[in-house]
């Protein structure tokens, strides 16, 4: 077994990915060595003084198709709770996707389900509906 610290890992994502592939064929397996403390990870979360994170879409938009998503996506809304932050998710482009987020705590959301881009213009029309819905 050998191990990949994940700062050394995450210098050069698809040369790593195809060492451990082409090393792995042969029959040798990794292990990704102090998970957590390297790159905009979990030690960032927990050191730097942000308010909210924001869930990167390439998880989101497919989470309630793909397990292994829908899990990290669970995980870093679970971690930003711990740590006192919000969290906000991208790529939210359908009911499902933000009922799922809603009942994983997750608070905010940005994307086509919410609202298209608009034109600086038609902000407060936008605006001005939404809050007529509201009441």
């Amino acid at each position: 077994m050998f191990e990949l610290t994940e700062s050394a890992s995450l210098t050069n994502v698809s040369g790593t990915r195809r060492m451990i592939e082409t090393i792995s064929a042969l029959g040798c397996e990794f292990s990704i060595d102090d998970f957590g403390t390297g790159f905009s990870t979990f030690a960032y979360l927990k050191e730097l003084p942000a308010h909210s994170v924001k869930i990167d879409g390439s998880f989101v938009k497919d989470m309630n198709n793909n397990s292994v998503d829908k899990t990290l996506v669970s995980a870093i809304a679970e971690v930003a709770t711990a740590l006192g932050k919000t969290s906000v998710a991208e790529f939210v482009e359908n009911a499902d996707i933000f009922d799922e987020l809603l009942k994983m705590g997750v608070r905010y959301a940005q994307g086509y389900y919410i609202s298209r881009p608009l034109q600086l213009d038609d902000v407060k029309d936008f605006q001005f509906a939404h809050n007529k819905k509201a009441t």
